[in-house]
């Protein structure tokens, strides 16, 4: 218990984990009783804009917590005459309001502007990429893409702006806090998705109707039953669980290197010892990696494999071939624990099981890459999406530009039964930004992450004593970013509230937590010029 304090603060933890169970609550009684909705949403707005006046960056905590468990956002919505507005979009004007008029009062009674220049300073190339938002913005507009299709094609990328206040007030003794913010989120995302295998694998159809309609018109994700009657369990948020576990894993590292070093003893005795001193934590590490798994997501596989070959480089990198070949079936080990966890969730004795589950249908559905209809739709999107790109490759064809295509979605069927579908939105993510804002767009984008990756692994030769606590959470971080980047080749992540927040977050570790690398670098030239 002491090795998991010293990563971890669970009493800060467990009081987040209460606020997500309440809002979790909340919003089940919002969706049965609709009565009740506009009444709990006007009392978290008006709970968050208080918060935030007084200290914004309770305000931010709160977005923050939203995005890592609400998925598309609508755990909480308004809704007027049909339109719909959704709890992330109210807070995200509430903490963008305050912020700024913070600003106007005090550029009032300072007669300055009072921000935190060197935090944008280090951050220009971010504030570069928002010009080329605001161009495929107008660019969406001089090609006439439609004022729907640009507003709901444009209002995810807007989330970006979060940076700003996040630069500006954040403080490097504000990490923990975000840190203890997402390890909760991410035991609440599990916690709901083992919930669900196992209401799903145990219960009817008829009993669990009204929570899969939950699930479903909140936004929160998709349950699908499989061909092999094994329940898919696909919450959006969980791409969140999936950068957990790298971040896990890098933290664990060093614990793991120092171990397994001095132990000279054969294998299979160095493995026990491992899982002796740090079995608690390399428990934890099963379950956000249970929940990829139960995901049956090909994309969320895609970004685990991806991120997996990083985490072996890096222990490669850091610590040599030799220890690899000493963690390997540590981390072998944590995979068939979490398939265990799986295993034991979904044939629970009491009631009994009604689902069935076999390993095997894992690679099953990795390895499905057409013919079934969700494959075939994105394979089928993909020539005419590309001559799309090929017609304005360098500025794009603006938000809001639209493809059409021969879809095998059964949803689509319902309303189309020839398959010809139109659309802004695209499963092919990187694809979808090169086509909205160019390839300017797309470069300056890839150089936001390639500076947060640099950042990390850069820090690989620091030898500042305080930067060293921060060192493999960063890599974590970061190896989590670039898995999300994966998974958003085959589904619109980072142009979603999703990727991008995550990119913010990562940009402020990597900023924040250089501060310490800095006053380290300094104090040793200082002690060195003395």
């Amino acid at each position: 218990m002491t090795r998991l304090k010293s990563i971890i603060n669970p009493e800060k933890i467990s009081a987040i984990l209460i606020l997500i169970l309440f809002a979790e609550i909340f919003s089940l009684f919002g969706y049965f009783i609709p009565a009740l909705e506009p009444i709990i949403f006007g009392a978290l707005i008006i709970l968050t804009l208080a918060l935030s006046v007084k200290d914004l960056k309770l305000g931010i905590f709160i977005l923050l917590t939203e995005l890592f468990i609400g998925s598309k956002g609508y755990l909480f919505f308004l809704d007027f005459s049909g339109k719909t507005v959704s709890i992330r979009v109210a807070l995200f004007g509430v903490v963008m309001g305050v912020w700024v008029m913070k600003k106007i009062i005090s550029l009032a009674k300072e007669k300055k502007l009072v921000i935190n220049h060197q935090a944008f300073k280090e951050n220009i190339d971010l504030l570069v990429f928002f010009a080329l938002i605001a161009m495929g913005l107008l660019n969406g507009l001089y090609n006439q893409n439609g004022l729907g299709n640009i507003f709901y094609d444009f209002n995810g990328w807007l989330y970006f702006l979060i940076a700003l206040p996040l630069l500006d007030t954040f403080k490097k003794t504000d990490l923990k806090t975000i840190q203890n913010i997402f390890i909760a989120s991410a035991i609440s995302i599990a916690a709901k998705t083992f919930l669900f295998l196992y209401i799903f694998s145990h219960f009817s159809a008829w009993d669990i109707y009204p929570y899969y309609r939950w699930i479903r018109d909140t936004g929160v994700g998709e349950i699908t039953l499989m061909p092999n009657g094994f329940y898919r369990i696909f919450f959006q948020s969980q791409i969140f669980a999936l950068a957990g576990i790298f971040i896990l894993l890098a933290s664990l590292l060093p614990k793991l290197s120092a171990v397994l070093s001095e132990k000279k003893a054969g294998f299979l005795s160095a493995t026990k010892s491992v899982f002796k001193e740090n079995g608690l934590l390399l428990s934890i590490v099963c379950f956000p990696l249970s929940v990829i798994l139960v995901s049956f997501s090909r994309s969320y596989f895609a970004g685990l494999a991806g991120g997996m070959a990083l985490i072996i480089l890096l222990v490669v990198f850091s610590f040599g071939w030799k220890m690899f070949l000493k963690i390997f079936p540590v981390l072998a080990a944590i995979g068939v624990g979490s398939l265990l966890i799986i295993f034991i969730v979904a044939k629970f004795p009491f009631p009994k099981a009604i689902a069935d589950f076999n390993a095997l249908s894992l690679a099953d559905r990795a390895t499905e890459i057409s013919g079934e209809a969700g494959a075939s739709s994105r394979w089928a999107l993909l020539p005419p999406l590309w001559e799309k790109i090929k017609s304005a490759p360098i500025f794009g064809r603006g938000f809001g530009a639209t493809v059409t295509y021969k879809s095998s979605d059964p949803r689509i069927l319902e309303t189309s039964p020839n398959g010809i579908y139109t659309t802004y939105a695209f499963e092919w993510g990187w694809l979808d930004i090169w086509l909205k804002i160019g390839l300017f767009g797309l470069f300056a984008y890839l150089i936001l992450i390639l500076r947060v990756t640099l950042q990390a692994f850069r820090s690989l030769k620091s030898q500042s004593a305080e930067y060293e606590k921060y060192k493999f959470i960063n890599l974590g971080i970061t190896i989590g970013l670039l898995s999300i980047c994966g998974v958003s080749v085959f589904s619109p992540y980072m142009n979603h509230p999703l990727g991008i927040g995550y990119l913010i977050l990562a940009l402020t570790f990597m900023s924040l937590s250089q501060e310490d690398n800095n006053v380290g670098e300094e104090k040793r030239q200082n002690l060195h010029i003395s």
